[in-house]
């Protein structure tokens, strides 16, 4: 691993906060809606590498996470 690439993992991620109006919020719901099912189509396309559908799982429970659901999607 170089140098850079070593610094950059070892670097804390940032985080930022965001304020949005009822319209912004709506958006941002129905754009994480229509990525969340399209995750749950990899998560179980079997034509896909393991890796694949793993970091597809991943970002399908940070999705239920920032959009409040509490039930795990198998």
């Amino acid at each position: 691993m170089g140098k850079r690439a070593s610094m950059a993992s070892r670097q804390k991620p940032e985080h930022r906060a965001f304020e949005l109006d009822a319209r912004g919020s709506k958006i941002v719901e129905m754009a994480l809606l229509e990525r969340q099912g399209r995750l749950i189509e990899a998560v179980g396309d079997t034509t896909l590498s393991p890796v694949r559908r793993r970091n597809a799982a991943t970002e399908l429970l940070l999705i239920a996470t920032l959009l409040g659901n509490k039930e795990t999607i198998h």
